[in-house]
């Protein structure tokens, strides 16, 4: 009895500190979770055995916490319920002590010569990005170093007592490894003046190589002076480049500008191009005409993109969408059908052009110099290190196969009108034969392989219902990209659309909207053959369930898109009822 309550009173007592080897721990736990977890871990390990007080947070705690701290305040203070994160106090001290002065940055330019000699010189290449903005004129006192902020300040080259309206900054980029990093800052009285930005461009260079890196590229965008300096320099559209001490230095202009810039030039004068012309009214006579039918080439295209209202001249997603290969496609398949005329083959050969200016410009960026890493060119952020969360699936989903809840990327649902219809036509066969083949090539990992035959059969350019596909096709081999539906498959869809249309309305408002529809869908279609040669696979059903997910989420973006539209009519309407009345 004794020796039973003594074991119990050892199973009681809590267990220090040097029970525990941290080592061990962390070395086992890095088999399982990646360093930035492991790291995480260990630290609430170590800092839930401390007191409050007591707590010394190293820098990259604080990184991390910074990171979840600006992602979202909110956020962060649930956080810290749950886990022991540093106080807002203490990231706010660690920020105000960054001795962020204009000028070249000394501090960072230190750790780069640390850095740089560890590295290898495939990962020396680099790309200097110079970006301007505006700011507004406010001046603060810093106690901290005892100066005025707000003024003009170029660092080495002096500081003027003109209020500052412009910030100027240097980011370094790396070209084959993901890493960037800014390290230089100027204020300036108005845009910085062209002989001192000639100047700024040259010094990062020089500090660039200094430091033992190897810049290749400066990149910026098409602002006045920006060109003057380029001007200045003895730069050609045949060489785009500038030598800095006896070494080439290329230069390059942002891509959303010119993509803006060369929507901007398309809208306002067109251009001629191998002797046809390109014209901003073949987009216009587009959109009026694919505007104007229940189903749509481009979904995505709205007014705005035709007219451009004040500032929508400045969204590069806006000029993006009118010079895609979507637009494009769409112009060619109206011109074969005698919807717009043969002239309007050059505006649509013209689009995707800007589609593989983009493509080439990032390659001349990064793969015509060394191959580049996977993803993005930039240095992994702290957000990486976080762990993501699962959606929770709804209970009783009908899926049988991955729904994804995004519309996939290249695909343009049916636009659904409000009137049924009786019979499709032309255009319309040509958008349901596209969205067809997207839903059988979904289905392919989901059905038997005799499923696959029923529902696809091959591209045919001379089919007039295959000519949206035939022109969405990136390469001229039929066989690889997009896939072609079966004419039962076509059937399906095509009565599909009328029952949404139909349905739609009065299912708003209820749950399980889309087991509602499908069931609707499958009770309209039972007299189309499309069975499984096996009876195993439920290819009719799964095909419903891909295409109305499709309907759902494209007429909730109608609806958005209209209630939106609304909303700012009626902005409008008040602040003219409020000005009549002044």
């Amino acid at each position: 009895m004794r020796l039973s309550n003594e074991k119990e009173s050892l199973t009681k007592q809590p267990m220090s500190e040097s029970d525990i080897d941290l080592q061990f721990l962390t070395q086992s736990l890095r088999k399982y979770l990646p360093d930035a977890a492991c790291k995480f871990v260990c630290t609430q390990i170590r800092m839930n055995r401390l007191p409050k007080r007591g707590r010394k947070w190293i820098h990259s705690e604080k990184s991390f916490a910074l990171s979840l701290y600006h992602a979202s305040k909110k956020a962060y203070s649930l956080l810290q319920k749950l886990f022991v994160l540093p106080s807002s106090r203490t990231l706010s001290r660690s920020m105000h002590n960054l001795n962020i002065q204009p000028g070249f940055n000394v501090n960072i330019m230190d750790l780069f010569k640390i850095k740089v000699n560890s590295i290898a010189d495939q990962e020396k290449l680099s790309a200097i990005l110079v970006d301007e903005m505006a700011i507004k004129k406010f001046l603060n006192y810093n106690p901290t170093y005892d100066i005025v902020e707000g003024l003009e300040d170029f660092g080495s080259l002096g500081k003027t007592g003109q209020f500052a309206d412009h910030a100027l900054v240097f980011m370094l980029r790396g070209l084959t490894k993901k890493w960037k990093q800014s390290i230089a800052n100027f204020l300036s009285s108005g845009p910085t003046k062209v002989h001192v930005l000639q100047h700024l461009v040259i010094e990062s260079v020089r500090q660039e190589r200094a430091l033992g890196l190897k810049p290749k590229l400066v990149i910026w965008d098409q602002g006045s002076n920006n060109r003057a300096v380029t001007q200045r320099l003895g730069m050609t559209s045949q060489d785009p480049y500038f030598f800095v001490d006896g070494e080439k230095i290329f230069l390059v202009f942002d891509p959303p500008h010119l993509i803006k810039n060369v929507r901007n030039n398309l809208k306002k004068y067109g251009f001629t191009v191998s002797g046809e012309i390109v014209s901003w009214s073949h987009i216009e006579e587009f959109y009026k005409q694919d505007s104007a039918t229940p189903i749509r080439f481009a979904t995505k295209l709205t007014k705005k993109h035709i007219t451009l209202p004040p500032f929508a001249n400045l969204s590069v997603k806006l000029a993006t969408q009118v010079l895609s290969h979507t637009v494009a496609a769409g112009i060619s398949a109206m011109v074969k059908q005698k919807s717009l005329p043969e002239e309007a083959f050059a505006t649509a050969r013209y689009n995707p052009d800007c589609r593989e200016f983009k493509t080439a410009y990032r390659q001349t960026i990064v793969d015509a110099i060394l191959v580049a890493g996977e993803g993005t060119n930039c240095q992994e952020d702290v957000d990486s290190f976080l762990f993501s969360l699962e959606l929770i699936s709804s209970h009783g989903a009908p899926s049988a196969i991955k729904i994804e809840q995004d519309v996939p990327r290249g695909l343009q649902p049916l636009l659904s009108g409000q009137n049924p219809i009786s019979c499709l036509n032309v255009k319309e066969m040509n958008i349901l034969t596209y969205i067809g083949g997207y839903v059988a090539n979904k289905m392919v990992t989901a059905v038997c392989e005799g499923c696959q035959s029923k529902s696809t059969e091959e591209i045919d350019p001379g089919n007039q219902e295959h000519g949206y596909i035939v022109e969405k096709l990136y390469s001229q081999n039929m066989e690889k990209g997009l896939t072609a539906p079966s004419r039962n498959l076509q059937q399906v869809l095509a009565v599909a659309e009328k029952v949404f249309r139909d349905s739609i309305t009065s299912l708003t408002v209820i749950s399980g909207i889309r087991l509602k529809l499908v069931q609707k869908m499958v009770d309209a279609t039972k007299h189309i053959d499309l069975l499984c040669p096996r009876r195993k696979c439920q290819l009719a059903f799964l095909a419903l369930l891909l295409y109305t997910n499709v309907l759902l989420h494209f007429h909730i973006k109608c609806l958005n898109r209209k209630e939106t539209g609304e909303n700012q009519k009626l902005m409008v309407k008040k602040k003219a009822i409020a000005f009549r009345h002044q």
